[in-house]
């Protein structure tokens, strides 16, 4: 429970910063999806996300 109460209590700095390396994961797999034109599953989807917003804060951070 405690785990849960210190995600609930992010700085707005923190937040808007988790916002940012989601929004770009996201733009970034729908440019790539736009490029490729290949069907996924949600879980692929996912897992895409996740990749490129791991890349994408790699990248700029």
């Amino acid at each position: 429970m405690n785990d849960l109460a210190k995600i609930a209590t992010l700085t707005p700095v923190q937040f808007w910063a988790i916002i940012v390396l989601f929004l770009a994961g996201f733009i970034s797999l729908k440019l790539y999806r736009f490029l490729d034109r290949r069907q996924t599953t949600a879980a692929e989807a996912l897992i895409d996300v996740v990749g490129f917003s791991l890349l994408n804060a790699f990248v700029f951070f």
